[in-house]
């Protein structure tokens, strides 16, 4: 054992022993050097501070400690760090080991932070203990205005970054008002003072999201969202929305797209140009319907396909599914369909019911009739010899000028008759570039083309084009009239 005139001498110049338990020193006077000078450096200075565990007293005693103190004046001492070993712990085969802030009374741990290991007999992860409830953990950056880096509250289970008052169990704020974390490669999570969340994905990656180990979603680099896919492109199965505000659904073997309205019939889609709508598909019961859209309901037109036990047709119809009766035309001046095949004639209405003015042709009108029976001739279409050549069919009928020459030699105007129609619109022919293909934009390729467009009054910029016409059925009954 070290005696005591051993001790003073290493502790320095007027260093003295009282009573054999304190030390005492001089104003900056050295206290106690441990020095090794072994060069071996698996050895080193030590410092031992040893008690018989058989000398413990009752449980919570201290085998060992080591305390720090400080004094504000001769009366007055607080204990400011400590290092200790219970007792209790040890006889019961663990080894409690604790190192503290702020206090020890009477053997038991009133320190405000612990850190300790092993709490039992079998031992414990290694702790740090915050023991009074009623105060709070605040971390604090000095330099930055004494602003708050880490602050626990510990009496309401509550934590805050970058402030002291956290209103919710996990609470971040900044002078910027929104707070980020960051990834090596640029990535980053961020929370902006309006409440909306970013996720930051460094170029060249994707943000993929997986549900037991698959994944089912991706943010691909080019910004486009893929659902059930990996990669983008029409021809590859999944649900895709384009950066380019373009929307993809493929699918293999099935339907495509569901759209289910419940409760009541209407609109299933709007369709719009320029925030104005000028379409719809509707749906009331066993009934679909494609429309136009007009301010003025019955301004519209459409077709309404009617799929029903009773009945399976299709019928003009107005805006929603409302069916329409002797309203619209089929095709048009400048519109034309080509051949209608049916397998039975047209049938048109003839009720007398629906007719005034009924009346027999008149001489100048039996006249024409008789001149009309010899107006007939035989030619071929202009667009079908140009299309087919020499293979295009010879066809039978009359010439609307012709028609209308023979009722002005009467004195009569051919357009009061409804078998004579003339017809005029403004049409204009518009060139649509070509576009190249942009695969990450998820631009396909397409080459320049022209189109006809057509207005019903008259356009600056637009030819103004009539055409005439026969109702044959009328023409014929005109000129069998006169037989």
């Amino acid at each position: 054992m070290t005696r005591a005139s051993d001790l003073a001498k290493l502790l320095g110049a007027g260093a003295t022993i009282n009573d054999g338990t304190t030390i005492t020193t001089a104003d900056n006077d050295p206290q106690l050097i441990l020095k090794c000078t072994d060069t071996d450096a698996s050895t080193g200075p030590k410092l031992d501070l040893e008690r018989n565990p058989g000398e413990a007293g009752a449980d919570g005693d201290n085998l060992a400690q080591i305390n720090f103190y400080g004094y504000n004046d001769a009366s007055e001492k607080t204990q400011y760090l400590y290092l200790f070993a219970e007792a209790a712990d040890v006889a019961n085969g663990s080894e409690d080991v604790r190192f503290g802030f702020g206090g020890l009374v009477a053997g038991a741990d009133s320190s405000l932070m612990t850190f300790m290991h092993g709490t039992s007999a079998t031992g414990a992860d290694p702790e740090m203990v915050f023991n009074d409830s009623s105060k709070d953990i605040n971390f604090r950056v000095e330099s930055n205005g004494n602003a708050n880096m880490l602050f626990v509250d510990g009496g309401n289970d509550r934590v805050g970054i970058g402030t002291g008052s956290p209103s919710n169990p996990l609470d971040v704020q900044t002078s910027a008002g929104k707070f980020s974390v960051e990834a090596l490669g640029g990535g980053s999570v961020r929370l902006a003072s309006n409440g909306s969340m970013g996720l930051n994905v460094p170029s060249g990656y994707n943000y993929e999201i997986d549900v037991n180990g698959s994944e089912v979603m991706r943010v691909d680099s080019s910004g486009n969202l893929l659902v059930g896919k990996t990669s983008a492109g029409i021809a590859t199965v999944g649900l895709e929305l384009k950066a380019n505000n373009a929307a993809i659904f493929t699918r293999s073997g099935s339907t495509v797209l569901y759209l289910n309205r419940t409760s009541d019939a209407g609109d299933l889609i709007e369709f719009r140009k320029d925030n104005t709508a000028v379409g719809h598909i509707s749906t009331d019961f066993d009934t679909i319907a494609i429309t136009g859209a007009s301010s003025t309901a019955s301004h519209t037109s459409g077709l309404a396909f009617v799929s029903s036990s009773s009945a399976q047709r299709i019928v003009p119809c107005q805006q929603g599914t409302s069916i329409a009766d002797n309203t619209m035309d089929l095709g048009g001046s400048g519109q034309r369909f080509d051949d209608i095949h049916a397998s039975n004639g047209t049938i048109q209405t003839s009720d007398r019911n629906d007719k005034q003015d009924i009346e027999e042709l008149t001489d100048a009108e039996k006249r024409v009739a008789v001149v009309a029976k010899g107006l007939m001739r035989k030619y071929r279409w202009k667009s079908a010899v140009t299309k087919k050549g020499d293979k295009a069919r010879t066809h039978f009928g009359i010439i609307a000028q012709d028609l209308q020459d023979a009722f002005t030699a009467e004195g009569l105007d051919a357009s009061k008759y409804a078998m004579f129609c003339s017809d005029t619109w403004w049409e204009k022919e518009i060139t649509v570039d070509a576009v190249e293909s942009d695969e990450e934009k998820g631009i396909e390729a397409q080459d320049a083309y022209t189109r006809r467009d057509v207005k019903e009054e008259a356009t600056e910029g637009y030819t103004e084009i009539t055409r005439l016409g026969v109702r044959y059925s009328e023409l014929l009954a005109f000129i069998i009239s006169a037989i």
